[in-house]
């Protein structure tokens, strides 16, 4: 078996000379529903906090006052009182 790749490195010619390597833009299919789907997501999130439902935003996270409200339902942290017996 011979290795003859593993002699030279990939970017430098026989000549010495360095070879560029420059990247493909990527397209197709799956790429173009990617950045769709990353736009839409990007709008979304931008926009959700002017949206009100039953006087709260759509999504908001007040970390000051601990309260989290996605879709309308509001989240309170809660600690837990949990203590291991030994």
């Amino acid at each position: 078996m011979e290795e003859e790749f593993r002699d030279h490195i990939a970017t430098v010619n026989e000549h010495g000379k360095r070879v560029w390597v420059y990247p493909k833009k990527p397209k197709g299919k799956f790429t173009n529903r990617r950045k769709w789907v990353s736009y839409s997501l990007l709008i979304f999130l931008l926009t959700a906090p002017f949206i009100k439902i039953n006087g709260d935003q759509l999504i908001e996270i007040n970390i000051l006052e601990r309260k989290f409200s996605l879709f309308g339902a509001t989240f309170w942290p809660k600690t837990s009182t949990y203590s291991p017996s030994c």
